[in-house]
């Protein structure tokens, strides 16, 4: 019965800091959506963020 989405509670907030720590060093990847921030998306929202982290990373 595990949600399809982050829930934001205290341990899914320090769980989602030590993946951004492990998520840092990585090189040449980009890590996004909801797992990857831990936060709920409309579609329609996180489809516009993927094009801004895209246009951004062609400058």
């Amino acid at each position: 019965m595990e949600p399809y989405y982050p829930v934001n509670n205290q341990r899914n907030t320090k769980l989602y800091e030590q993946y951004r720590s492990l998520a840092d060093n990585e090189t040449n990847v980009i890590f996004g959506g909801r797992l990857a921030e831990y936060k709920y998306y409309d579609m329609a929202p996180i489809i516009e963020r993927a094009i801004q982290t895209f246009q951004n990373t062609q400058r």
